[in-house]
């Protein structure tokens, strides 16, 4: 299949694709697969989601994603608590180990895209910034999406100044 664009699109997508090779290298690097990466990194933005939450987040079938959720289990990164009023849901929570862990890939991802920007001048970063937020904006029209867009973010990054993904599912 080859998809047709415009010449003058066409490198910036391929670097936008490079960059975001770089950043799944780092996290891969940091010695988790690209779905437990995902999963410890929301599980500890949304502490108390159930399977099937993560299950959507991954876009992963929920036999999958129950699967996963035992190698993290038996890694000790994630424990399981069933649902007080529900008792059918299962809900996750870090472990000790699985903080530490969501920390190492947070900083593994942010070192690599900092490295990235560093020797940018200012006026560069701001309109990179701007130009990304822009395109944020328009990728999620629901909430599912918006934690499946962001699922590798540190959300406490993005949220005193607002979030363009949860700006954008807020507002469909």
């Amino acid at each position: 299949m080859h998809i047709y664009m415009h010449s003058e699109d066409a490198r910036l997508v391929n670097l936008l694709g490079a960059v975001a090779t770089v950043v799944r290298d780092a996290l891969l690097d940091a010695d988790v697969s690209g779905s437990g990466s995902a999963a410890i990194i929301s599980a500890g933005s949304h502490d108390g989601q159930s399977v099937d939450e993560l299950s959507r987040v991954l876009g992963l079938s929920h036999s999958a994603t129950v699967r996963l959720v035992d190698r993290l289990e038996g890694r000790g990164a994630v424990r399981r608590v069933r649902d007080r009023q529900d008792r059918r849901t299962t809900r996750l929570h870090l472990t000790a180990k699985g903080r530490r862990t969501r920390r190492a890939l947070l900083a593994a991802r942010s070192a690599t895209l900092h490295a990235l920007v560093a020797e940018l001048p200012a006026a560069s970063k701001d309109a990179m910034e701007a130009s990304l937020s822009e395109l944020l904006q328009g990728r999620p029209t629901t909430r599912e999406e918006a934690l499946r867009t962001c699922r590798f973010c540190d959300e406490d990054v993005c949220r005193p100044r607002g979030c363009p993904v949860e700006l954008a599912s807020q507002g469909a």
